[in-house]
């Protein structure tokens, strides 16, 4: 599942103490690696429950809604992308997979999806040994980079060149960054650095899984990469040397942010025996954090993706909306262009859940929520576990005319559902 939004920076805006920093943090934000550990017996009960709350959430017609529930029960078809240049290599590997049924993913090129491969353990990881050792085996030969074909969506409609410089946050461990580097080195040569045109800088805290971005982009012909390993919520300012001079900033940034990963308990069904409504909650004032200082990074004219693979409005809708309330008129959202894809339109309300109540029964979607900031009650508000933030952006809209404009750009958000 996943969430976008572009960006287009019109001018210079400064990044102020308002973005809340947040807490350290240390949550994966790669659907396609998200591994859990436990199962629960009873997991039809906990999909039950994660598909009563967002039945309330207004994501989708109630009808396509249970569509969706039903497919959420499916196994996760796997999908890559081919790396392999040539037309015969890339025919060799398909006939190696024929097996498994390999599809053209269409709205992404050289993606590929496997519609016969089985279904998947707790873990997120194929139970057919064979050909989970033989993507591996191609993966680790340079031939393919696996990643979910909903991972492909935001580095997709980013429109990448080979001369863009392109700024990845959130980047371990790497599958969308590779995608970047694909798309900045169309020759399918080794690029020096003094020859390149564009560059990738990838972000992330964590220097593990950096080191595990950095070894594969090592197995592939790839454009010039700088790794750095820094918080994104207070990233730093980076400075030209030599014969230019100021602050670095981005043609693209791509802000693919820490979330709870509810999107992906299709794969990773482990996760349903941990989810409660309130998983968002915690992320929100670090996803807002970001992406309010991937806005201060972008240059004027540039385009910026933030995406989760969340189906929480708390983590989606409301993070735009309150940063495009923080960035005032010097940025808009653009509606993302894939007419071979259905998309759902952003919303414009939404409800929070307590960030105290458990579950019942008798309310709809089967937990206490609030539709505004004025339902919340006064001993609920302290904590920082429930912000104004995470609200409809009437509740903090300084003007009729800023609400309408807000509410017009959350339509042109888009919603991949299952």
């Amino acid at each position: 599942i996943t969430f976008l939004s572009h960006l287009a920076y019109s001018e210079m805006h400064a990044m102020d103490d308002g973005c809340s920093q947040g807490s350290d943090f240390d949550a994966s934000n790669e659907s396609d690696d998200c591994a859990y550990e436990v199962a629960h017996p009873d997991s039809n009960r906990h999909l039950e429950r994660l598909a009563s709350f967002y039945s309330v959430q207004g994501l989708c017609s109630q009808s396509d809604w249970q569509g969706c529930v039903q497919r959420l029960a499916t196994p996760q078809p796997p999908s890559f992308r081919l790396l392999t240049a040539g037309k015969s290599a890339s025919a060799r590997i398909l006939q190696l997979l024929s097996a498994w049924k390999p599809v053209v993913v269409p709205w992404c090129h050289g993606a590929h999806r496997l519609m016969a491969s089985g279904d998947t353990n707790v873990k997120g990881f194929l139970l057919d040994k064979r050909l989970n050792k033989l993507l591996n085996g191609l993966q680790r030969a340079g031939h393919i980079s696996r990643q979910e074909s909903a991972s492909m969506l935001p580095v997709t409609v980013l429109n990448i060149l080979p001369h863009h410089l392109v700024l990845d946050m959130c980047a371990a461990p790497g599958s969308k960054s590779m995608q970047v580097l694909e798309c900045q080195n169309l020759t399918g040569h080794v690029v020096s650095l003094e020859s390149a045109p564009g560059l990738l800088v990838a972000n992330d805290m964590k220097s593990k899984r950096l080191n595990r971005l950095i070894e594969r982009a090592r197995r592939v012909p790839a454009a010039p990469l700088l790794a750095t390993c820094s918080d994104a919520r207070k990233y730093p300012n980076l400075h030209w040397a030599m014969e230019r001079k100021g602050r670095v900033r981005f043609d693209r940034i791509l802000c693919d942010v820490p979330c709870s990963g509810d999107g992906t308990v299709r794969k990773a069904k482990g996760l349903l025996a941990h989810w409660t409504p309130r998983a968002g909650l915690c992320h929100h004032a670090d996803q807002l954090a970001i992406l309010c200082r991937g806005i201060d990074l972008l240059a004027p004219g540039g385009l910026l993706a933030y995406s989760t693979c969340s189906l929480n409005p708390v983590e989606c809708e409301a993070v735009v909306a309150s940063a495009l309330a923080w960035a005032g008129n010097t940025v808009e959202v653009e509606e993302p262009q894939l007419p071979q894809l259905h998309l759902a339109q952003g919303v414009t309300t939404w409800r929070i859940p307590s960030a105290a109540a458990g579950w019942d029964t008798n309310l709809a979607g089967g937990h206490r929520s609030y539709a505004a900031w004025q339902e919340v009650p006064v001993e609920e508000r302290g904590g920082g576990h429930l912000r104004k933030s995470m609200f409809p952006p009437e509740t903090y809209a300084v003007s009729k005319e800023e609400l309408a404009s807000i509410s017009v750009q959350l339509k042109r958000c888009r919603r991949l559902l299952p």
